[in-house]
């Protein structure tokens, strides 16, 4: 049985016999008993949690002896190898408007331990973010990375820049027209980090 917990009802009508969803808030006490769970999963989560610590803790609590505990996500650090994206882009403004609560994956490790959690293993890609990659494969990744920019991402971001850094939304606005329309620009070879699924924390008893 897979248990999927959002905030909000926006989840498909078609699903797999073995998935629930629950409308729960995930930094709220959990309402599962402790060690419930064989394997506890978490993806691209930034802008969405206040107390990282806190919910490495609460994981650590409710994943059985030798369960596991996976965290991937992309950190808002826009760059380009080659300098082919000028330093007065509207991405280094967005990555640097966001700030610290963009960056938590970079801390996800030191969190893990402080909470418990045994052998610790991190990776760190890095992804192209718009139309240049010639590589097939990293084409591919691209082509969904742009998709999740353009249709997506300026909700995650507005959140962060409004709500959390108590940003202007007027500005936000501007800013964002602009880095969408540097995305589509292939000759800015712009990719940034993300850390994948890989990311497993065995618990202690292992």
């Amino acid at each position: 049985k897979v248990i999927g917990v959002d905030t909000t009802p926006v989840q498909p009508n078609v699903i797999p016999p073995n998935l629930v969803f629950e409308i729960e808030d995930v930094e709220d006490d959990c309402l599962w008993g402790e060690g419930t769970f064989d394997l506890i999963h978490g993806r691209e989560l930034i802008m969405a949690i206040r107390n990282w610590p806190r919910l490495m803790e609460q994981a650590f609590n409710h994943l059985k002896p030798g369960a596991y505990f996976q965290l991937s996500g992309s950190v808002p650090d826009f760059k380009s190898d080659d300098g082919t994206l000028p330093p007065d882009s509207a991405y280094f403004e967005m990555s640097q408007r966001i700030g610290c609560s963009g960056w938590e994956p970079t801390r996800w490790k030191e969190h893990l331990e402080n909470a418990g959690f045994e052998d610790v293993v991190e990776r760190v890609l890095e992804i192209p973010t718009n139309p240049w990659p010639k590589d097939k494969h990293l084409k591919e990744i691209e082509a969904f990375e742009l998709s999740h920019f353009r249709d997506t991402i300026g909700n995650v971001f507005a959140r962060g820049y409004e709500q959390i850094l108590n940003g202007d939304p007027n500005y936000f606005q501007v800013l964002l027209a602009k880095a969408r329309k540097e995305v589509l620009n292939p000759k800015c070879t712009v990719g940034c980090p993300y850390q994948p699924p890989h990311q497993k924390s065995a618990s202690p008893d292992a």
